[in-house]
């Protein structure tokens, strides 16, 4: 695209245009995230996504014999899941990354959360004779453990804009202010290349000299969240009830936060309304995004979890489906087969009316959902079958069993492929 190309000002035929040429989007959008998740994972954080590496790793654990012998700090990885929604129509991705040579988080977590324990078990005179000096090397160890987090966090994500590197309050950006400033441009129809982020590259000259000027316009544009009721349960004017927690609480340092439910880093912050931000994403790639540092276990695995096994709306209402007609099957006149075929393949087509054209695009071209630098691994879970039985009149017994038709089908299903 020319420099000079016009801005589409009109939402509506903004939409049909993506609409139009959602295949191609699709296409345009894959390509570049993984150009740059690469770029930004692989060669900066040098988590090494190459066949080389495996074949050296396989090489290592042949020789040793032992996988669990080699250097889990020498060893980096990344997860990531594409994913559509209402609000954003077009793809963004999950990722989840262990960085080379770093503490595990989840690890330091728990070492904070112990020496802050202890310190309030001195202060409460709780700790034993001869413990004294067991008990302050864990409080050591949990300051040391909150400053290598905290100096991790600050090191890939930022939510404070300054025009030097300082934290001099009189050095501080007004975000707000410069987001006023683009909603009258746009108001104005004034959006070129020297008043829109989104047109500008990072090296083009209409850019600021100053890169954190630079850096804090893109936020102005692109990662402000403002409050609605029916996306994120906030109020538009106060943020009350919003999922997300804004408007967070401006601060001047940042803090581990292993006390809260999800624990996450407390970052230091000028803006109330903008996520945890890193600065190649806002100078390079220039697009909404949030870089947290997870410090607690659970919360890691509730994340992964959450995202590497969300279902959608259409296999919700396919649940719903199986669940009318099983509850329809106890009834005096119960379901026939044509009536349980209609009902399912009515809820089959109807994923049509929850997919954006981008997200059907996507699926259509067969581009990858998942992108990781591990290969994977089958977990097999074994348990005893339960049975129950339960005599009714005459000799009729009626047995119940925790194995269920999904059940079967799965065992099945590993019988054929094994055969």
């Amino acid at each position: 695209m020319p420099p000079d190309h016009p801005y589409e000002m009109d939402t509506q035929r903004f939409t049909e245009l993506m609409s139009r040429f959602a295949p191609q989007m699709s296409i345009y959008l894959c390509r570049k995230t993984k150009m740059f998740l690469r770029a930004f994972l692989c060669d900066i954080c040098v988590i090494v996504d190459s066949e080389e590496k495996r074949a050296k790793n396989r090489k290592a654990e042949k020789r040793d014999g032992d996988w669990t012998k080699p250097d889990r700090l020498a060893e980096g990885y990344y997860w990531s899941r594409v994913e559509f929604t209402e609000t954003r129509k077009v793809l963004h991705w999950h990722v989840l990354a262990k960085f080379l040579h770093v503490l595990d988080t989840a690890f330091l977590g728990r070492i904070i959360q112990n020496g802050r324990v202890v310190r309030q078990e001195i202060k409460c005179g709780n700790i034993k004779r001869g413990k004294q000096e067991a008990a302050w090397e864990i409080v050591e160890a949990g300051l040391l453990a909150s400053r290598y987090v905290t100096l991790f966090a600050d090191g890939i994500s930022t939510a404070s804009f300054y025009t030097e590197h300082t934290h001099n309050p009189k050095k501080v950006i007004n975000v707000e202010k410069l987001r006023q400033q683009y909603v009258q441009d746009y108001k104005n129809d004034n959006i070129n290349m020297a008043t829109h982020p989104l047109m500008q590259r990072f090296c083009d000259e209409e850019c600021e000299e100053n890169k954190l000027l630079e850096m804090a316009k893109v936020a102005t544009v692109f990662c402000i969240h403002n409050c609605i009721k029916r996306i994120c349960g906030g109020d538009e004017k106060t943020g009350d009830g919003c999922r997300f927690n804004f408007p967070k609480k401006n601060l001047l340092h940042t803090v581990p936060a292993v006390m809260q439910v999800n624990a996450t880093q407390m970052e230091a912050r000028t803006c109330s309304r903008v996520p945890n931000l890193n600065n190649y994403f806002l100078m390079y790639f220039r697009c909404n995004h949030d870089v947290t540092v997870l410090i607690d276990a659970a919360h890691k695995m509730r994340y992964a979890t959450k995202y590497a096994a969300k279902s959608g709306r259409h296999s919700e209402l396919l649940n719903e489906v199986i669940e009318y007609l099983s509850q329809r099957s106890m009834d005096l006149i119960p379901t026939n087969m044509h009536h349980v075929l209609s009902q399912l393949l009515l809820a089959d087509v109807s994923h049509r009316a929850f997919k954006s054209k981008q997200k059907l695009a996507y699926r259509v071209m067969d581009l990858p959902l998942v992108r990781k630098t591990f290969e994977n691994v089958d977990v097999v879970g074994f348990y005893r079958r339960s049975n129950l039985s339960l005599r009714r009149s005459g000799d009729r017994t009626i047995v119940y069993s925790d194995r269920t038709e999904y059940s079967a089908y799965a065992e099945r299903c590993s019988k054929k492929n094994q055969a």
